[in-house]
């Protein structure tokens, strides 16, 4: 008799969930207001293209940049940071969770960086 194994069918990971806080978007506002009068329209919008792409791949590579070395990271909570320019993307992840939470200049202190980043 002929036994037939079943392929095992692989299992797809759980969908990542990606939450951006609204402190990052006031964060991102006063960056480009100050941009567009430093810098002009192209530089800043090509700014927010890089910004747009580098949080678009979070999705797919939530683990793909560093631990943020200014925030402690706990057992069910990662922080990590995007270094774009002279500015630090903040983020978490939790399980299939990834929240965007601040946008912060490098300029900033850690204490600071830390009260920024609580909620």
């Amino acid at each position: 008799m002929v036994r037939r194994t079943l392929k095992s069918i692989p299992r797809s990971k759980p969908k990542n969930k990606l939450i951006i806080r609204s402190k990052y978007y006031e964060s991102l506002t006063e960056i480009l207001e100050y941009g567009i009068e430093t810098f002009g329209k192209v530089v800043t919008r090509n700014f927010v293209i890089e910004i747009k792409s580098k949080i678009g791949l979070l999705l797919h590579f939530p683990d793909a940049n560093p631990k943020c070395r200014f925030i402690d990271s706990t057992e069910n909570k990662t922080f990590r940071n995007i270094i774009l320019k002279s500015h630090y993307i903040i983020y978490s992840v939790k399980n299939t969770e990834i929240t965007v939470i601040d946008i912060i200049h490098q300029s900033v202190s850690p204490e600071n960086m830390k009260k920024r980043t609580e909620n």
